[in-house]
């Protein structure tokens, strides 16, 4: 087999952001779908106090990474910060008023186009699909983890 799984994938990425709008219909502006997961994320959590070490965690990124796009959807206006209830030291994030209003929208494009994706395809072959993109990313983050 000739073909190479990076180039697959840049086209798969490039095919899904041609085809796809998470964002049709809402409210807020999100530009991208790492900011859609930490708007559903933290409308999952609603009723907990979600810290910016908790979006670390759930998007495997870099505590700057987290605080640039924080600072981004915050300039957006699609969250907020405020001080814990449960340690003044602490801040918390959630969803402004605007979000809240929007997140049915972001979260039924989202399903949407997960099911236009896996179509057609059987649920061994996703089963497939699925163990094997965990091989791959183990295989990065221990790539990761040896520098």
């Amino acid at each position: 087999m000739n073909k190479i799984v990076i180039k697959e994938l840049k086209e798969f990425s490039d095919v899904f952001k041609k085809q796809v709008d998470i964002f049709k219909g809402i409210n807020i502006c999100l530009d991208n779908f790492t900011q859609a997961q930490v708007v559903c994320y933290l409308d999952d959590r609603k009723d907990e106090e979600v810290s910016q070490k908790d979006l670390e965690d759930f998007l495997k990124l870099s505590k700057s990474s987290v605080s640039s796009l924080l600072d981004t959807l915050e300039k957006k206006h699609a969250i907020i910060r405020e001080v814990s209830k449960k340690d003044a030291r602490k801040n918390v994030i959630k969803l402004s008023d605007n979000t809240i209003e929007s997140i049915k929208h972001v979260e039924n494009n989202i399903v949407n186009i997960n099911n236009k994706i896996i179509n057609n395809i059987s649920e061994d072959k996703l089963n497939t699909f699925y163990e094997v993109l965990e091989l791959m990313k183990n295989n990065i983050r221990k790539d990761d983890n040896n520098d």
